[in-house]
């Protein structure tokens, strides 16, 4: 997973920002007997003075088949941080992470997570 553009807005008085990313994985060793699909997301956690931990989806995808569990994504910008009428994004940090669900028939729902970074939302509108 790799970064590639944060962008900072201004719509209607607030602060938007569009994180878009670069996402490159093979899941299909996840896949057996009793996999019935995956959760794919990737998250951007930042901290404020209100809140210590925030944390927003930015991207999400389901596999249902091991046919489709390579992925190889590029510029993902599904989703947005913003609209919060309490929070300046100017020079916020972020940390983005690839997050999964494995999803099985029968059993436990388990989480995992499988890379990260950290960037900076820039100080002025894009």
């Amino acid at each position: 997973m790799k970064s590639n553009r944060v962008q900072l807005i201004e719509r209607w008085g607030l602060d938007y920002s569009i994180v878009t990313t670069d996402l490159t994985t093979d899941l299909t060793p996840l896949f057996n007997w009793n996999t019935k699909q995956l959760f794919l997301y990737i998250t951007a956690e930042y901290v404020t003075p209100t809140n210590v931990v925030n944390q927003v989806v930015i991207w999400d995808k389901i596999v249902t088949d091991k046919d489709m569990a390579v992925i190889n994504e590029k510029n993902i910008a599904k989703y947005y941080l913003g609209g919060d009428q309490r929070v300046n994004y100017k020079n916020l940090a972020l940390n983005i992470t690839f997050n999964y669900n494995v999803i099985p028939i029968s059993g436990w729902i388990t989480t995992h997570q499988q890379g990260s970074y950290s960037i900076k939302i820039p100080p002025t509108y894009n």
